[in-house]
Order: C-alpha cells, then sequence, then structure tokens
C-alpha cells in the first residue's frame, strides 16, 4: 500500500494546521510584516449597528412574498418593453413581437432604425474633390502674391 501511495501520489491531505504552517514556510514570512498586532486589532460590531442604520436612513427590509416579487418583475419588464417601443407608429403590445428575438440578441443598437427615414446631406466625394481642386488651383494663381490668404 505504502508502494502504490507513493507512485500514484495519493498522500493524505494535510490538516488545517499543516497547511498553515507550510504558508508560512512558503511565504517567507511576507504575510508576517501586514499582520495587525492583537493589541492594535479592533472587534467587528457591524452587526450590532444594523438596526441602527436602519432607523437612521428611515428604510426597513421588509420581506415580500414570491408572487409580489415576481409580479413587480413582470410589471418592470411590461414597462421596459413599452419604452422600447415608445417612437415605433406600428408597435404592438404582444409578447410574441417577431422583433423581440432581435432586440434580445443585439440590444438597442438596432432598436431606432428607420429604414424610410433619409439620411442627412452631407458632403459626398465628389464635392470633396471638386473643392480641393478649387483650392488648389486658386493657391497655384496666386503664389508668390503677398497678403492673399489662399493656403
Amino acid at each position: 500500500e505504502e508502494f502504490l501511495r507513493e507512485r500514484m501520489q495519493l498522500k493524505e491531505t494535510p490538516g488545517p494546521a499543516e497547511e498553515a504552517a507550510e504558508e508560512k514556510q512558503s511565504s517567507g514570512g511576507a504575510n508576517e510584516l501586514y499582520r495587525v498586532p492583537d493589541r492594535l486589532q479592533v472587534a467587528d460590531r457591524s452587526g450590532e449597528y444594523r438596526e441602527q442604520l436602519n432607523w437612521l436612513t428611515g428604510l426597513t427590509e421588509v420581506h415580500l412574498p414570491m408572487t409580489v416579487k415576481l409580479k413587480n418583475i413582470e410589471a418592470t419588464e411590461k414597462a421596459k418593453r413599452a419604452l422600447l417601443k415608445k417612437g415605433e407608429p406600428d408597435a404592438v403590445d404582444d409578447d410574441e413581437d417577431p422583433d423581440a428575438i432581435r432586440r434580445r440578441a443585439f440590444g438597442q443598437r438596432y432598436t431606432w432604425y428607420d429604414p424610410d427615414r433619409r439620411p442627412r446631406a452631407r458632403a459626398g466625394d465628389d464635392k470633396a474633390v471638386q473643392d480641393f481642386s478649387q483650392r488648389a488651383r486658386r493657391a497655384q494663381q496666386n503664389r508668390g502674391r503677398v497678403g492673399i490668404g489662399y493656403g
């Protein structure tokens, strides 16, 4: 049996005292430097002050039955769904909404997308090239002239 234990490394697990001694040896005494002396340690009294803290804040914790918790969760989800659908013209108050899967998968990234809305007018590539060529032509024409601010 001893031979098998050695070969298969089935040694018994060390007890808590042995683990603490081994930890002290492995750390090289570094933990000892950070240990607070017994005379400076303060007793933990957080349990005693719990009632006083509730009184100070004016809030008392009331344990609700599970049915009330579930009802609150459902009301919250319904309000959230209504808020997300706000602004959509063909919003349906149905839990079987075909876009529900998309919303769950992608979040709100595509919630407000409207394919019928026209994009804002911006300068295209053609306009940018035209403006650049005009600036370059003016700069070439005004080369050497003083006081004209054409780049």
